[in-house]
Parts: C-alpha cells; structure tokens; sequence
C-alpha cells in the first residue's frame, strides 16, 4: 500500500494503479485503495468502474469524507446530477468545514437547477474559505446562468438588475486604462467578441454589418471564443482579422486584447452561454460596449454603453441599465436574408380551409402564460392549427409534455403539429404551412421574427417593459406593421383571432412583405453601417474627452 501511495504522489498513476488493484486483490474493503483507485480512474475517463469502487468506499464503517467527495465527483462527471448532490451532501457532513465539498456541491445542485440551494452552499462555502477562487467563479458562473434563465419568465425588471449587479459584484475590478487620442484620418481599431460568430442569430445579424462597415472609419477584430465551423463563419472571416482565442483562459484572454490596443470592445454575449464578463470587467479595452447577443444589463461597472434603439428603450426605460444607453439610429438589428431563402408562398388556409398559428422560437421561451393566451387563440380560432418546430421536438417526450399542457387548456392534441430540427432552408420553407406566427413573451423572436416576416407570415406580438420583449415590436414599427401588437394580453389574443378571419388580407400581407423589409430600415444594411460607426465614433471621442479632464 505504502509504494501504491508512493507512486501516486510522484504521479506515477500507471505504477500507483497496478499497486492499488494488487491491495484490493488481497483486501478488497482497504477504503485508501478504492478512494485513491476510483479517483484516478475518474481523471482517466473510467467513470463506471471509479463510481462502483468510490460507492464501496463510502459505505465501509468509517469511511471519510474524502471517498464522498471522490464519488460525488465521479457521479457528476457521469452527468449523474442528484446522485452527485447526495454524495456531496455526505462529504459536507462528514466534514462540516470544508469549502472545497460546499463548493462543488454547490455547483451539483445548480446541476439540477436548484438555484437558491445552490447559491447557499456557494456563499457559505467563501464563507469558511473567502479567497477559494473556484467558489467565487462558480458562484457567479451561477448568478449569471440563473439570471439567463430568468430572462426567459415573467420576471419583474427590479429583480433582473438586482441579479446583474449581483454576478458584478463578484466580478474583479476594472484596471485603468489610458485612452488613445483619435488620429485624424486614421479608423478606429474595433473588436467583436462572441462564442457565436457562425450560423447563430449573432452571427447572422453581425454578417452584413461587417460587409457594409466603412474600413476607412472602422477597422474590424473578430475574436472568436466558441461556437462551430460552418458558411456564416467562413463568411465571416472573409469580412474582418479572425482570431480564435477559444482556449485562452481569462488572464490570457485579457493580455491577448490589451496587446491589440483596441479602441473599441463590442461584446456580443452579455451573460449568454459561453461569455467572458469576467475578462471585460478588468477591462480589456477603452471603451467597452454591449450589442447584439445580449437584451438587458450586464451589470458590469467596466461596460460603459449598451447598443439599443428607441424601439427596444424608449425615454424612461434607460434605468433598466447600469451601463448608459446609445441609441442606434436605424434600430438595433440588420437583417439580411439568406440566398437559398425560398419564394413566399401563398397562406396554406386557402386550400386546407382552416388557419394555422405557429412559432419555431425556441421553447425556453414558452411558459404556462403563452400557453393560456395561445389555448385562448385556438379556442376562439375553430379548427385551427399549431405549428411547432424546434430540435427538442425529436424527442416523444418533448411532444407529449407539449401535446399535455394544451390538453389540460381543453385543446385538442390532435391540433398540434410539432416538428424536430431540420436545416435552414428546410426550416424557412416550412413557413408554407403556417399562415400567423404567434410570437411568446417576455422573450420575443429575434433572427426567427425576422425569418418568419421574410417568408410573408405575420408575427403578432406583446411588447411589454424589457427590451427583450420588444424586438418583434421594432421590427414591425420599422415595417409600418404596429397594428399586428398589442399593449395587453387580451389585444394579443384578438389581434390574432381577427386576423384569422381576414384571409384576403392575409393572402396580400403575405405577398408583400418581403418588399416592406426590402424597403425599411431593418434590411438597409449600408444605412446601418453608417449610423454604427458614426455612434462608436461619438462615444470614443466622448470617452477620451471624459478621462482628460
């Protein structure tokens, strides 16, 4: 046993594994043996053969904490969440004090999406290890997650600010950093950072901007820190210096931008998956600016403007941010429809006699308030339909939970069709069978609101306070269209009844909206690009007027 410990702490692990087998060989219940053998194996992949001999060990007489740490460890590594939980709790008691156990038990229960717990056991595990830096990432890795989440629910304004400030306050703070005189004649060095620069709403929004941006007035940066392979990206690279920064980790992410002496920072995450607020709070350029990927505060003190329209943040609506709110003169977004988009076809209610609703959002954003307003458009619409379609919908499961929720509203399953993945362009035909989009809410479309005006379905919308509830809003104002939203939940669900009886008003909106997008400004792409760089113009310059005096 002594060499098997031996070699394990020289990290000899293939000599420390042959020498932990042989003991258990002889005494299979010596508890330092199955701990340390399952631990290693855990580290090496094994994860069914680590949990088998970690549960052997947590069940001995006295047994430690240790074995229930390694289990717990092993089980979450396994995508075994409760069970992790369980074994974490155990660690935690057979060692009150340890922070290391709260932490990662903290992390398990955030796993099964038990926040508050999860957040108890983050708080007190700095609590007994205040510079135990992993419990301070993780903790706000949860604050930010969670309030992701919240996004997506009927939450009051209040409570989304008091959560960003919350994840700011975990955040380190921001070191100086000296301005760069702008030069005369000389572009300003602007760099986009994203995990989704490639076929992700985005990526798709930022492509023409970055087509149409004036290279004498802004020079472009992509920095890409996730996300796939595919034609966007490609496209991407071909408008804009490309770097994958993917792997560095936050203080080499940080050096790597402050090295570049950007002028200009967009980040295009805000607390979507894969962000780097952490990187930005140091801050890594000296003007740092959210946009795009992103519809609320980030709570950051080092991000000084957001990017939004009247449209999204009329007067009055600015204290929903920490950061000062820019107004783009255009709107918020361009839009630029894909090549292999097909052409409009007519209403699918003129030959199958009945109207279908639908919506290919993506369900996060359905809960128990859209499904009472859509039941209520179904109930009041006879015979009509409901068209779904996103990847979940592959899954039986999925379906069924769907298929039930509306049944419990007295609609019948059989009016529901819900469809799985399928790529884009299938996707953009398939708006052949629907003849109204129902957009949810709070968390309207984005990229999918625009697709479904391209293909001639009208989006009836509810624009509520949150900017996020406003997007489908501020393309239908810059459309001419605002009589498709209402200002309550009942408008939304007559808008959409009345609709329905208007076939021969359907059957011309749909033939003509294409042409509306063509000539608003949401497809203007060379108009955007001018309002855009002369707004990122005016704030450096505002910037670096400010730091001189």
């Amino acid at each position: 046993m002594a060499d098997a410990i031996a070699a394990h702490r020289a990290g000899q692990l293939d000599q420390a594994v042959t020498g932990y087998r042989a003991v258990l060989a002889i005494a299979p219940d010596t508890l330092p043996a199955l701990t340390n053998l399952g631990s290693i194996l855990r580290q090496h992949g094994q994860l069914e053969e680590a949990i088998g001999l970690l549960q052997r060990a947590v069940a001995l007489p006295g047994s430690n904490q240790h074995a229930a740490y390694n289990l717990g460890n092993a089980l979450r590594a396994a995508h075994r969440p409760a069970e992790a939980v369980a074994a974490f709790r155990l660690a935690t008691e057979r060692q009150p004090g340890w922070a290391l156990a709260q932490c990662n038990l903290g992390v398990a229960l955030a796993d099964v999406a038990e926040w508050d717990a999860a957040e108890q056991a983050l708080r007190q595990a700095l609590q007994l290890e205040p510079n135990l830096a992993l419990a301070q990432d993780n903790l706000a890795a949860l604050l930010s997650t969670r309030l992701m989440a919240m996004q997506y629910q009927p939450v009051e304004t209040t409570r989304l600010y008091q959560q960003a400030q919350a994840f700011a306050a975990l955040c380190p703070p921001a070191d100086p950093m000296p301005d760069r005189p702008p030069q005369a004649g000389q572009p300003l060095r602007v760099g986009f950072l994203s995990p989704d620069l490639c076929d992700h709403p985005v990526g798709m929004f930022l492509l023409p901007v970055l087509d149409a941006l004036d290279r004498q007035r802004i020079q472009p940066v992509l920095y890409s820190t996730g996300g796939r392979d595919d034609d966007t990206r490609q496209a991407l690279k071909q408008q804009a210096a490309w770097l994958d920064v993917s792997a560095l980790d936050s203080a080499s992410l940080l050096a790597t931008l402050r090295s570049h002496q950007l002028d200009v920072l967009v980040d295009l995450s805000g607390h979507t998956a894969g962000h780097r607020l952490a990187v930005l709070a140091r801050r890594a350029a000296p003007l740092q600016v959210s946009w795009l990927g992103y519809f609320a505060t980030t709570g950051v003190p080092a991000m000084d403007y957001v990017l939004m329209d009247r449209w999204h943040v009329p007067a009055g609506a600015e204290t929903q941010f920490t950061e000062q709110v820019a107004y783009l003169p255009a709107g918020r977004f361009c839009y630029r429809a894909p090549g292999f988009a097909p052409a409009v076809a007519p209403p699918p209610a003129l030959q199958r006699g009945y109207i279908t609703f639908g919506s290919f959002n993506n369900p996060a954003k359905y809960h128990d308030g859209v499904f009472d307003r859509w039941a209520q458009i179904l109930a009041a619409v006879p015979d009509s339909r409901l068209l779904l379609k996103w990847r979940d919908y592959s899954e039986a499961s999925a379906r069924q939970q769907v298929r039930d929720a509306f049944a419990r509203r007295g609609i019948d399953p059989e009016r529901m069709t819900l469809r799985p993945f399928s790529c884009h362009a299938e996707l953009l035909g398939e708006y052949a069978d629907m003849d109204i989009a129902l957009d949810p809410f709070p968390f309207t479309g984005g990229h999918t609101s625009c697709e479904a005006l391209w293909m001639g379905v009208p989006v009836v919308s509810w624009p509520q306070a949150r900017p996020v509830s406003r997007q489908t809003w501020a393309f239908l104002s810059a459309l001419g269209l605002t009589e498709l939203a209402g200002h309550t939940g009942e408008d939304y669900v007559q808008i959409a009844v009345d609709l329905a009886a208007r076939l021969p008003y359907l059957a011309t909106l749909r033939q003509t909206l294409r042409a509306r997008m063509l000539a608003s400004p949401l497809c203007n792409a060379a108009g955007f690009a001018r309002g855009f760089e002369t707004l990122l113009t005016q704030l450096y310059h505002t910037r670096v007027k400010r730091t001189a005096n």
